[in-house]
């Protein structure tokens, strides 16, 4: 049984090209899945996702907070309500991504330090990229909010 080995490899090849179905698995489906996966991805990173502020506190450094979102390549928040109610309603119809949701007398809090779950987010859930994308963005930082006088 002393076959040689480009003996074999010819009868792989000969039995590669007699069955259709092994010789999808090494032609046209990794080209095709290839082409599937670059499809995928190449949007790349998710830019200007539609997001809804309720900003309850009106003060200058709620507004700038809200300026510093809508500043971010990732972020648009171009949708303002007057209401959860309105901006929960929005985000359950599929108009905006996530909803940010200033409390009123958030300017005291940040002054008093007291930032534990100060600005709230809902988002999506049918959407894990985007909540990750949206989420990565509003991460606090120490220095991300200005402080102002007002």
């Amino acid at each position: 049984m002393n076959i040689s080995f480009s003996a074999m490899v010819a009868r792989e090849w000969r039995l590669v090209f007699r069955d259709p179905w092994l010789f999808s698995l090494i032609s046209w489906i990794p080209l095709l899945i290839s082409l599937l996966i670059w499809a995928i991805f190449s949007s790349g990173i998710a830019r200007a996702l539609p997001i809804g502020v309720v900003d309850l506190d009106h003060s200058r450094m709620s507004r700038a907070l809200i300026r510093l979102y809508d500043a971010s390549p990732a972020l648009a928040a171009n949708n303002h309500f007057n209401s959860t109610t309105k901006g929960a309603h929005a985000l359950r119809a599929g108009e905006i991504y996530g909803l940010i949701v200033i409390p009123k007398g958030w300017k005291k809090k940040v002054f008093l330090a007291d930032l534990h779950r100060s600005v709230h987010l809902s988002t999506a859930s049918s959407c894990l990229s985007v909540k990750t994308s949206i989420r990565h963005f509003l991460q606090p930082t120490p220095h991300s909010v200005p402080r102002s006088k007002s």
